[in-house]
């Protein structure tokens, strides 16, 4: 405003403004606390302005711009004409404010009984602080017996056992208003929830399960306003259909509801509450698409790219023997699995794999399988004996982002994001990653691995403390428990067989993991930089602790530390779900740029379809692989390619010449191979095509292509 004022007055020109920029913000600043305190007097107004200004311009040209900007600071909104018959909820004129940072200044707010709500504006403009800031009591004209609920995604993130009807009752605001284990039962009853799953644990809920728990948590208080930030994350179709008919159906509440999906805001909204440029908010009529009528240039708050955020992953290392994108380096096959407390099969004959060109969606409703087949595939959950066939390159680094993001973090909010990763890899290992199910050696286990030690005469491994390649399959050398005799070699197979599987897959992580160090410092500098290639700036990774940085914030630190090991595999379960429009861009466009495979799972048709041409639908317990072909097409590709390239440049030998200078011209040496040669190679092609293999290079020496 001052500036403003003083260009628009011929007092100063824009390159002076330049050179005193540092005196106007401080004034700025001055003028923020006063704005805050609500403090109009002119004397403090004119001790706060016209000294710092007649620096640079005349005593009466300051006094003006002082007069100015109590002008405009002490107006008040210009109150809209009330045309709904509707009882008022609110009707209130407020500021708020985010650090020093002015979002909404003697704004007004007008809520009637029953409608409902979207909230829009850009990113950052404050949308989750308003919501906050009325479901703490904390603006200005807000009825004090206003009774409001943020529905929240703390639920998503737990992982507890305690039983959903407990977890309600220790509720601190539901113990606040004395509800007994009967009023919750029928609330969870009007939701969806039977006896059984009420009694359930909470780890057993799915996404859209949880989404429901937590608005049945929310009636139970009998609110006036229910605040809904992001409500349909974690919710698949028909979850997302379900808690449309039910807040279309809240005939005496309130809602206010921030969402990336413009269809659910579509159905639900009656009005449309907008953050304007003059730090005001604007009430229009009618849904999002009467509204986008009215302000087309808003559309791009729900288009999916940005100039604004950009992510940039890290190139995956070496894999020794893939040289090729499409060659499988993880293949699960006839996969089974079954929770020990569900009532029949989680997955049924699963087979699927992956490569460094995979970009594949996992899709399903929710409680599918869809997780359950990822944690599975990573080695989060053991896969029982006998119910499939699994195969993981010794040397594959996988990245694994969880559907509860936060529970990566949630352990340490009081370090910053730099601190974070220098704590989760220290040592050489990821410690997120250790004391998973499939890592974790079962009493029953131990005990088969001694009996066998006792029947084969062999002595039980203490650790594996060394790997080569051997002539066929990779060496391990081990260490025995409680003797003195020397380290000893054994194969892959002989471990395996004596039942050290997780002993080995340890073993092979960890060394892929040293491998990788040996090209990164786990240094500041260095984790600073890394994050920065994910939006996140210096001042958040390394000056701020992770619980003081907002939801999107958090999952862009989570998703910096899972890249940090430069993975071959990046998997991402919902990864859309806590971030906002620019994020997402920048997430899609990063995937397509990225050198290693990628498996997403998210209800998210928009993202999935930008970026992932091959799916795995999860339904009933079985997984139906769509669009695989473009793997084909993309193999192919890469044969033409190198045929081509060996066509156009022909391999150049030395020139050699006599004493005399004359060329000396060599005839090509061709070897032919052997008869028991050719035998063995063709034997050794026909398995690789058995089991699925790329057979390039062994074409490559029989002549075949």
């Amino acid at each position: 405003i001052a500036s403003k004022s003083l260009v628009a007055a011929g007092a100063a020109t824009q390159g002076v403004l330049d050179q005193y920029a540092q005196i106007l913000e401080f004034i700025g600043k001055l003028c923020l606390s006063l704005v805050q305190l609500n403090k109009m007097d002119e004397a403090e107004w004119n001790a706060c302005v016209v000294p710092y200004l007649t620096a640079f311009v005349s005593a009466d040209q300051a006094t003006a711009v002082r007069d100015e900007l109590i002008s405009q600071c002490r107006a008040p909104e210009k109150a809209e004409v009330d045309e709904d018959p509707e009882v008022d909820l609110v009707n209130a004129e407020f500021s708020l404010a985010y650090g020093s940072r002015v979002l909404l200044h003697n704004t007004q707010l007008n809520l009637k009984c029953g409608r409902k709500y979207g909230l829009l504006g850009p990113n950052g403009a404050g949308k989750s602080t308003l919501m906050r800031g009325i479901a703490n009591g904390n603006l200005q004209g807000f009825p004090e017996d206003l009774r409001t609920v943020y529905v929240e995604h703390d639920i998503q993130g737990s992982t507890g056992e305690t039983p959903v009807v407990q977890y309600v009752l220790e509720n601190e605001k539901i113990q606040a208003v004395g509800a007994d284990e009967a009023t919750v039962r029928k609330a969870l009853g009007d939701v969806g929830f039977d006896q059984n799953m009420q009694d359930s644990p909470i780890v057993s809920l799915s996404g859209g399960w949880r989404m429901k728990l937590s608005l049945a948590r929310a009636m139970i208080t009998e609110p006036d306003l229910l605040l809904l930030d992001e409500p349909t994350n974690h919710l698949d179709t028909f979850a997302v259909a379900w808690l449309t008919n039910y807040i279309q159906n809240l005939k005496d509440v309130s809602c206010i509801i921030v969402s990336h999906e413009p269809s659910f805001l579509d159905n639900v909204c009656t009005d449309i509450i907008h953050y304007e440029d003059n730090l005001k908010l604007k009430r229009y009529r009618g849904n999002l698409t009467a509204f986008m009528k009215e302000r087309p240039e808003c559309k791009q708050y729900y288009e999916l790219s940005s100039d604004n955020v950009a992510f940039s992953f890290p190139e995956p290392g070496y894999l020794e023997g893939i040289k090729s994108v499409t060659k499988a380096f993880l293949k699960c096959q006839n996969l089974s699995f079954q929770y020990p407390t569900a009532p029949r099969p989680n997955l049924v004959d699963v087979t699927v794999q992956c490569s460094l060109a995979s970009r594949v969606a996992v899709t399903g409703v929710n409680g599918a399988g869809k997780s359950t087949l990822i944690k599975l595939m990573v080695g989060e959950l053991a896969i029982p004996e006998g119910q499939g066939d699994y195969y993981k390159h010794p040397n594959l680094r996988i990245a694994y982002v969880a559907q509860h993001a936060f529970h990566h973090i949630e352990q340490h909010l009081d370090k910053t994001p730099v601190q974070y990763i220098m704590w989760r890899f220290s040592g050489g290992i990821d410690k997120e990653q250790v004391g998973t199910d499939a890592k974790v050696v079962t009493e029953e286990e131990e005990a088969a691995i001694r009996e066998a030690a006792k029947k084969n005469k062999t002595g039980t491994v203490e650790e594996i403390v060394g790997r080569k390649m051997g002539k066929r399959e990779y060496e391990y050398e081990v260490k025995w428990e409680g003797e003195v005799r020397p380290n000893s070699w054994l194969k892959r197979s002989e471990l395996e067989e004596l039942g050290y599987q997780k002993m080995v897959q340890e073993a092979d992580e960890r060394i892929a993991m040293e491998q990788n160090a040996q090209g990164r410092k786990l240094t500041t500098g260095e984790i600073s930089k890394h994050l920065e290639c994910f939006g996140l700036e210096e001042q958040f990774s390394c000056h701020t602790a992770m619980k003081a940085l907002s939801g999107g914030q958090k999952v862009k630190v989570v998703l910096g530390a899972s890249m940090w090991n430069q993975p071959h595999l990046l998997i991402m379960d919902e990864p859309t779900n806590f971030l906002d429009r620019d994020s997402l861009a920048a997430l899609a466009k990063a995937i397509k740029e990225f050198k290693g495979g990628v498996i997403v799972i998210s209800h998210n048709a928009e993202f999935c379809n930008a970026v992932c041409p091959e799916k795995w639908v999860v339904a009933d317990g079985r997984c139906n692989v769509e669009g695989s072909e473009w793997m084909e097409a993309v193999e192919l590709a890469r044969k033409r390619a190198e045929r081509e390239e060996k066509k156009k440049a022909p391999v150049q030998q030395d020139e050699k010449f006599d004493a005399y200078g004359n060329k000396i011209e060599e005839k090509k040496k061709t070897e032919e191979l052997s008869r028991a040669e050719k035998k063995r190679l063709m034997k050794k092609r026909k398995e690789m095509i058995k089991n699925g293999e790329d057979t390039w290079e062994i074409d490559e020496v029989l002549g075949l292509n």
